[in-house]
């Protein structure tokens, strides 16, 4: 039987930003992975006529410079691989009146934007230095993103613009999802400082400790020439094939006393499926909720932790490529996209323009489009057979951007589970499962359902679990 140091399973952004840290560390790890490639949602196809897809995430958007560290010593540096969005270009729209209509950036931009009244132009410029968590002494209590951003920042604010970024960005019902479960970090601060200006400056120092010193680089929007699945794709390939497993479908994790015993199914040359097994002083389960909940469910503490892994929820979604010449879209195009709020009762949940924001994501003359569908509020949209989500598509984005004619590229992909939800009890549902951890030493359960979902926290709350392993053994 084969033994490693540590076993990670799942090959996600989490589960390689895990692999990645122990390779880097000089830590042996094995990666098992049961689809055909690493990536998970971070997958991209490039097409002989020169258009380049990403079929799940769409950009990493990221001030981390650990990241970008990791991503220069992959080989990925701006101009050599990675792409950064130009800073002109990063404007992003909301569906308001039935039109698009930029989203402020600066305090100009909301003294002058369509999106609020004078009253709550005043709202939101008095929000800083309002104490609006004074009557909230108990830290358990839990508001929903719009109650938040409603008393935070006011009705407007929150139904304008709070309401899109959930619904288009995170597939999520905004009278759901946990705020406190979102940005914890921000939420405590608030409490601690009772004022939003207090916050922000004690989350800013701590950033600044937190980076050794080193101040964050300004926020980029980033992709790669042949798209973000060419990150993942580099982890393995640095791996090497030896300590990187696909079509491998872990059945069990069990431990004997310090040992862990990992078992998989794999598919092998020729369609025969065998069944391998390894030891390791420590497994790091980088899965979607409900397969960690199958894998941990005989364990010490397993049917509690199952049981919570099980209640979170998930919106699947559908993306849907399209494209036109240029002639064919009366606007402008230029920027991350638009975001469709639940107010507005649009059919998508947002538009991403890869050719907007990217030099080469389409070829000359192309505008490049690509769109969200399902999520919280209409998960039935995603069974909808392809045909369909293209004319309901296309129907759309001819009335909000004039997209006129036949595209020019129709492309469906879908994921379901899809975007794990933050909803009330949460951070309950998380605590559960780190008494599971506490009961099972080496063990370390990570994925895009807890520590944010953006890739940008996936990759760092894999590296964060690597930390946790010392050479042949789990240091804590």
């Amino acid at each position: 039987m084969a033994a490693y140091p540590v076993v990670v399973v799942g090959g996600g952004i989490s589960g390689m930003g895990a692999a990645w840290q122990l390779h880097q560390r000089g830590i042996p790890v094995l990666l098992l992975e049961g689809e055909a490639q690493v990536g998970g949602v971070v997958q991209s196809e490039i097409h002989a006529d020169g258009f380049r897809l990403d079929l799940g995430a769409q950009t990493l958007s990221t001030r981390d410079p650990r990241l970008l560290d990791d991503l220069a010593t992959m080989g990925f540096a701006s101009g050599v691989g990675l792409l950064r969005a130009d800073p002109a270009e990063g404007k992003g729209f909301v569906v308001f009146g039935g039109a698009p209509t930029r989203l402020p950036l600066g305090l100009l931009d909301f003294l002058t934007t369509p999106l609020l009244s004078m009253r709550g132009r005043a709202t939101l410029l008095s929000a800083p230095f309002r104490r609006s968590f004074a009557r909230f002494a108990d830290p358990s209590e839990e508001e929903s993103l719009r109650a938040i951003a409603t008393r935070w920042l006011g009705k407007e604010v929150a139904d304008r613009m709070v309401d899109p970024l959930v619904s288009g960005v995170l597939a999520g019902d905004p009278d759901r999802v946990s705020a406190s479960a979102v940005f914890p970090k921000l939420v405590e601060a608030a409490r601690k400082h009772r004022s939003l200006a207090g916050a922000l400056v004690a989350l800013r120092r701590q950033r600044r400790k937190q980076t050794s010193g080193r101040s964050p680089s300004a926020r980029g929007i980033y992709s790669f020439s042949d798209g973000l699945g060419a990150w993942p794709a580099a982890v393995a390939r640095i791996l090497g094939q030896s300590r990187v497993q696909t079509r491998a479908s872990v059945l069990s994790v069990e431990q004997t006393g310090s040992i862990w015993r990992v078992r998989w199914e794999r598919s092998e040359p020729g369609g025969v499926r065998q069944i391998h097994e390894a030891e390791a002083a420590g497994v790091i389960l980088a899965v979607p909720a409900r397969q960690a909940a199958n894998l941990v469910r005989g364990l010490p503490g397993g049917d509690p932790a199952s049981l919570a892994l099980r209640a979170i929820p998930s919106a699947p979604v559908a993306v849907v490529h399209l494209a036109w010449p240029r002639a064919q879209v009366a606007h402008a195009v230029r920027g991350f996209g638009l975001l469709a709020g639940s107010a507005e009762d649009r059919r998508i949940l947002s538009s991403h323009w890869p050719s907007g924001l990217f030099r080469g994501k389409a070829p000359e003359g192309q505008v490049l489009t690509a769109n969200f569908v399902g999520g919280a509020h209409n998960p039935e949209r995603v069974d909808l057979d392809d045909d369909a989500l293209v004319d309901l598509v296309a129907s759309e984005l001819a009335d909000l951007l004039g997209a006129r004619g036949t595209p020019s590229l129709t492309r469906v992909s879908r994921w379901v589970p899809g975007i794990p939800q933050y909803t009330f009890g949460h951070p309950q549902r998380l605590e559960t499962v780190r008494d599971l951890e506490l009961r099972n030493p080496g063990l370390v359960l990570v994925g895009s359902w807890r520590g944010g979902a953006s890739l940008r926290s996936c990759w760092a709350s894999g590296r964060q679990a690597a930390n946790g392993f010392a050479l042949g053994a789990p240091s804590g």
